[in-house]
């Protein structure tokens, strides 16, 4: 049950994010790449932390392939 209520709190928190940068922004066409900056390092840094930096058991985690996962970490999050 806590974990379907931090989904919750996390949709109402990202919706509440969206319409903010949907009403100030000016570059609407780029709202998911600001997303994806801010989650990706944190939910990367997470998952190889959980797997102790193992990166064939943080893209199954992810469900992303290690391919994707390498190459998203060297061009957006070199310091990971």
């Amino acid at each position: 049950m806590g974990h379907a209520n931090g989904e919750s709190s996390l949709a109402r928190e990202l919706v509440k994010w969206s319409h903010r940068q949907l009403q100030e922004s000016k570059n609407h066409e780029r709202i998911h790449e600001q997303l994806m900056g801010i989650v990706e390092p944190h939910l990367f840094r997470t998952t190889l932390e959980f797997s102790n930096g193992h990166l064939s058991n943080a893209d199954r985690l992810l469900g992303i392939h290690r391919t994707t996962l390498k190459k998203r970490l060297d061009e957006h999050h070199p310091s990971l």
